[in-house]
């Protein structure tokens, strides 16, 4: 049985509204679920996720290059090359959007499976998702690398701010939007473009509003709270649906 057999046989559904697609769209996916910068849905997996999946690979990486740290080389020790890392996942996207297919080694790096239809819609969306969002999470942190003097100052920080978790980084840090269907259901976002969720808030899900990290300084709360409030005054339907957090899931 394949590892991740018994998590896409619990399928749920899901919907993506515009702005997020051009039109409507329906997916029936796994748990845990994002909504990427670029706009693809992008399953994690959740923690238990393949290591390409659930980026906790890619970011093992990123934290080792801004902690200096060097791997075992043939000819000595080397550091990471997030370029490389990058180049790496643009090349597969790159051959994937030409020739509009998955082939058997994308279902199995990407997804950790054997799959028995590689043009299936499902997979599609799985393998462009992880790779989508895996391109999106190593430019924000090159551009950070080429621009900070301290990176071990700078990735200790980030850490901090995000509670060394994966799921908070990319919402907080790269601009994803989290979906959770399992429960409540919600999407956790630092987007103040708040009408863009209101087919999902028509949908009654509700919307957590979170502080985003700043390296610069300290996020401006007045402005998040008038903007909200502007939304909401104009909005009063969504007033039990729209909720601003603190840092910390759940706060």
């Amino acid at each position: 049985m394949y590892r991740f057999y018994d998590e896409i046989t619990k399928k749920s559904k899901i919907e993506i509204y515009p702005p997020f697609s051009k039109v409507k769209e329906d997916f029936v996916l796994p748990n845990a679920y994002f909504i990427n910068p670029w706009g693809y849905l992008y399953n994690s997996f959740g923690e238990n996720g393949h290591k390409e999946a659930n980026m906790i690979y890619t970011y093992g990486r990123i934290k080792d290059a801004f902690n200096g740290v060097k791997y075992e080389g043939f000819y000595g020790p080397v550091a990471p090359d997030l370029n490389k890392y990058l180049q790496g996942a643009m090349k597969a996207y790159d051959r994937i959007m030409a020739t509009d297919s998955i082939d058997f080694w994308d279902a199995m790096i990407y997804i950790h499976m054997n799959c028995s239809n590689l043009d299936d819609i499902l997979v599609k969306r799985l393998v462009l998702g992880i790779i989508t969002s895996k391109i999106i999470l190593l430019e924000k942190f090159i551009a950070l690398e080429n621009k900070v003097v301290d990176k071990k100052e700078v990735i200790d920080k980030i850490i901090e701010l995000s509670n060394d978790d994966i799921s908070e980084l990319l919402v907080k840090f790269c601009g994803f939007h989290k979906i959770e269907t399992r429960v409540d259901k919600t999407i956790t976002t630092t987007s103040l473009k708040i009408g863009d969720f209101k087919n999902y808030l028509d949908k009654n899900f509700k919307l957590c509003i979170v502080p985003g990290i700043s390296l610069d300084g300290e996020i401006d709360e007045e402005e998040r709270i008038t903007t909200i409030f502007k939304f909401l005054s104009k909005n009063p339907d969504y007033e039990d649906k729209v909720y601003v957090m603190s840092s910390r899931w759940g706060d």
